[in-house]
């Protein structure tokens, strides 16, 4: 771009005007603008570049990228999935936007080593796989989600579970669980699930070490490390001493097969230097099991490091939890907004842009196949899982559906006007 050209010596108002014309021009286009199959590669100034994709298969963006370093690509297992990339502000190496391409379209790594870019599957993510052919994904991803049609309820709002619209009205309840948790059904669907406080699990006894010195079993070594060995390292050293010292006793079992640390070396552990650096930046352990692909944490999410405790041991009860998530969600939806949730994840928006984007998305899913859907629904949830889930189960829906959120937006659009009209009134003193 000539804007951004370090040999180009222009007068500062010249480069004002220019930065003015750029960023005006810039704002003016975005993702949904780009008809499907786009690909284009735009020169940058040393040698930098930017890419812009939409819902053009992964493995064709990975492949024209290493062609442009000269060096091969090898692929761990097959890349079926569709990727849009869409960041204009952006210009960086095609080593990044191999990087990018790579997690953006199916949470692969793309690392160079030995000479050739190597992708994989950096993570351990049961629920998601960038191999499955459309068969695979259609089975594995279906759910069977029949909600109750009511008659009273809430009429604002959407909301999509497992990739299946719910019709309004809705009808939040909070409902206890015979394993003592609860959930907040909607319509009769259990959409939230809230688990049994872990007090009972605490007040079991707390694993010995073996007598070999090795645990072989990683539920059992994590529970002897969080009540056990981490509580009373912690007493004595401090949380960042008690941590190493954590690190330390790891790198003597061998079920883990490495600790990630600064001295790390991240191509021999198949990680990209983006996720190896972020990984770092976490206060828990990222290990690497010999028996499973990628890297996994240490410590369980619940679990607080600074206090050694599991968070709400004794804190609201489960149905406690269930009636402050209803009240949060019957807020959510009387403001219009759109809820997406699964079992990956949640997303919930109101913005008109994203509407008219989810509305669009939905009027080109016809007729495309499954992976090209799901590579659609991914440019508004950022989880690829959830995204194959509104994929799968949106299925025979699209239309329908794209014509409520037009609905809303007119609604929305409506109501704005009506806003503007009363402001300028009580400005002009009506």
């Amino acid at each position: 771009m000539i804007g951004h050209d370090k040999r180009t010596v222009i007068g500062l108002a010249a480069a004002l005007c220019l930065a003015i014309c750029t960023a005006g021009f810039a704002a003016d286009r975005s993702l949904s603008d780009l008809p499907i199959g786009h690909f284009k590669i735009i020169e940058g100034e040393e040698g930098e570049i930017n890419v812009e994709a939409r819902c053009v298969p992964t493995e064709k963006v990975l492949k024209t990228l290493a062609a442009r370093t000269g060096k091969a690509i090898v692929f761990g297992q097959p890349c079926r999935t569709y990727v849009s990339l869409w960041q204009p502000w952006l210009h960086t190496t095609e080593g990044e936007w191999m990087d990018r391409a790579a997690s953006f379209g199916g949470r692969l790594s793309c690392v160079l080593r030995e000479g050739a870019w190597r992708v994989s599957s950096p993570e351990i993510q049961p629920h998601y796989d960038a191999s499955m052919t459309e068969e695979a994904v259609a089975a594995k991803f279906h759910h069977d989600v029949a909600p109750m049609r009511v008659r009273q309820g809430i009429y604002c709002g959407i909301i999509i579970y497992g990739g299946t619209f719910i019709e309004p009205p809705y009808k939040l309840e909070c409902v206890e669980q015979p394993n003592r948790g609860s959930a907040l059904t909607v319509n009769g669907v259990p959409v939230w699930s809230f688990p049994p406080r872990p007090a009972d699990k605490l007040r079991q006894r707390v694993p010995s070490m073996p007598a070999s010195g090795q645990f072989t079993d990683t539920e059992i070594l994590t529970d002897y490390v969080t009540r056990g060995l981490y509580p009373t390292l912690l007493a004595k050293r401090g949380k960042a001493r008690a941590r190493a010292g954590v690190v330390d006793f790891l790198k003597t079992q061998d079920i883990i097969e490495a600790v990630v640390e600064p001295d790390s070396d991240p191509e021999a552990l198949g990680l990209s230097s983006r996720i190896f650096q972020s990984l770092l930046k976490s206060d828990n352990i990222a290990v690497i099991y010999p028996d499973r692909p990628g890297f996994g944490f240490f410590f369980p999410a619940n679990f607080d490091l600074a206090r050694a405790t599991f968070f709400f041991p004794g804190g609201p009860s489960p149905i406690e939890l269930a009636e402050a998530r209803a009240a949060s969600v019957a807020e959510t939806l009387k403001r219009g907004f759109v809820i997406i949730a699964g079992s990956q994840g949640e997303v919930a928006f109101k913005d008109t842009s994203h509407l008219e984007h989810f509305a669009q998305c939905l009027r080109l899913a016809e007729g495309r196949s499954l992976l090209e859907v799901e590579c659609l629904m991914a440019e508004l949830v950022e989880d690829r899982a959830l995204a194959r889930e509104l994929a799968v189960n949106l299925s025979g829906d699209y239309a329908r559906l794209a014509d409520i959120l037009e609905r809303l937006l007119h609604t929305a659009e409506t109501e704005k006007a009506r806003k503007d009209l009363a402001a300028e009134r009580w400005e002009k003193g009506f």
